[in-house]
């Protein structure tokens, strides 16, 4: 069978692929995070491959090479030196009976608001997130930044060409690379974290885990992001953020990782993404059941036309998504900009100041963003707030309850399940509910 899907966009296709074993598991010690032993691994891999009974013949004759392992998904990554035919998918996938899905580029999602979903109301009792570590995959984060400085607990950059993460590391100390050169992971590190007296963050106590995945252009590959996702895991990550997505489906690579990462105890937290206002167009990892699928409201809980709908499509049956909805800023123009009704938020030394994003022409440390990339650290910060006030130990179910009281206590605002979820999020009902009906 092949998962095999064709993206709308022709141009985000790759030459390599994932190759889902459906005989026995890759064991864990054909696996790691560290980046030594990358060598040894994937001679590791070839030999429980042989000894499994894989064929590597085909993989021969069309010149396909194994680069990666992903343990928690059970597959391999497989690159060849052009793009494989439906044809030629189906019959590999055939004849080494396994399940074959093409790697394709995803970018990011960006097209008075902590205080909208009860966040300060948490600050007043105490609780801003300390000790709980929260990791943002995306651009990067430039943590120099006062008010991000010293938050970043742990950081990996896997925009690199090679696929071995020690050459990247060396790589990276001779030439320095940019922390952020979009600004991106920075504007949505900063509405977890941010603990500027004006701009504060939802959590501003939390820990970050840096996980850059997205390059300067924005983009990168599935196989790398889902590297940064089990890097930030390995990394001891409570919450996952992730304001990026495209294409794909319930079952890909992306949303099974998610999954999995969900069923360790993390909460994982994805934007729903920005093609609105038609139905059915939420992207990967946002469509994975078990995440939480943050879809986006304006400062008066209006959702705008940017926010995608679902509901999802997963083997013949509907997903309810997204889960629910939090600030992410609208679309009014000001000034031909079309984040003046934006979120207001860190903003990076790399970047280049415009009129569009700076708030005032006397502060260029902020700007302002809109999407439901914004939302989706609101969420994060949330799930924070509340494993800290509700005091939820790590366990395999934590993912699974933290999503259920956000949903289970997030206010309707009037318009359909497929565009608001449960409705927009509110932080002390949920922590109120997982204390058993007792307030802050």
């Amino acid at each position: 069978m092949s998962l095999y899907q064709q993206p709308l966009d022709k141009k985000l296709l790759t030459n390599r692929y994932f190759f889902y074993l459906k005989v026995g598991k890759i064991a864990k010690t054909v696996f790691a995070d560290h980046p030594i032993l990358g060598f040894v691994l994937l001679f590791l891999v070839y030999r429980y491959l042989k000894k499994i009974g894989f064929d590597f013949k085909q993989l021969k004759e069309l010149g396909g090479k194994i680069l990666q392992v992903h343990k928690r998904i059970n597959a391999i990554v497989v690159e060849f030196p052009t793009y494989l035919s439906e044809k030629q998918i189906l019959r590999i996938s055939n004849s080494l009976n396994v399940e074959i899905e093409q790697v394709v580029e995803v970018h990011t999602m960006m097209n008075k608001a902590v205080n909208q979903c009860g966040a300060f109301n948490l600050h007043g009792a105490g609780y801003e997130g300390e000790g709980v570590k929260v990791a943002i995959i995306d651009t990067g984060i430039n943590d120099n930044h006062p008010s991000l400085k010293g938050k970043v607990v742990a950081r990996q950059d896997f925009t690199g060409k090679s696929y071995f993460p020690l050459f990247n590391q060396i790589k990276n100390k001779l030439y320095p690379r940019k922390l952020d050169e979009v600004g991106h992971g920075t504007h949505c590190a900063g509405i977890v974290a941010s603990n500027d007296s004006t701009y504060k963050g939802v959590a501003p106590k939390v820990a970050l885990i840096d996980a850059k995945v997205l390059a300067a252009s924005g983009r990168n590959t599935t196989d790398r992001i889902i590297r940064g996702m089990s890097w930030a895991a390995s990394q001891g990550a409570d919450v996952i953020s992730m304001s990026l997505g495209g294409g794909g489906h319930a079952n890909d690579a992306m949303s099974r990782e998610a999954n999995r990462l969900a069923e360790e105890g993390i909460v994982v937290v994805v934007a729903a993404g920005n093609e609105g206002p038609r139905p059915d167009t939420i992207s990967s990892p946002g469509v994975a059941e078990k995440v939480i699928t943050v879809g986006s409201v304006d400062q008066i809980n209006r959702i705008p036309t940017y926010s995608s709908r679902g509901p999802v499509i997963d083997r013949n049956r509907n997903l309810s998504k997204p889960d629910v909805v939090a600030p992410g800023g609208g679309i009014k123009a000001e000034h031909g900009c079309p984040y003046g009704d934006g979120i207001t938020s860190v903003k990076t030394a790399d970047q280049k100041v415009d009129k569009c994003t700076v708030v005032d022409s006397n502060n260029t440390m902020f700007q302002k963003m809109s999407g439901t990339s914004m939302a989706t650290p609101h969420v994060a910060g949330a799930a924070a707030l509340l494993i800290e006030a509700a005091k939820l130990p790590k366990s395999r179910n934590r993912g699974e309850k933290v999503k259920m009281f956000l949903r289970a206590t997030a206010k309707g605002i009037g318009y359909a399940d497929r565009e608001q979820g449960r409705g927009i999020i509110d932080i002390p009902a949920a922590v109120k509910l997982a204390n058993g009906g007792k307030n802050v």
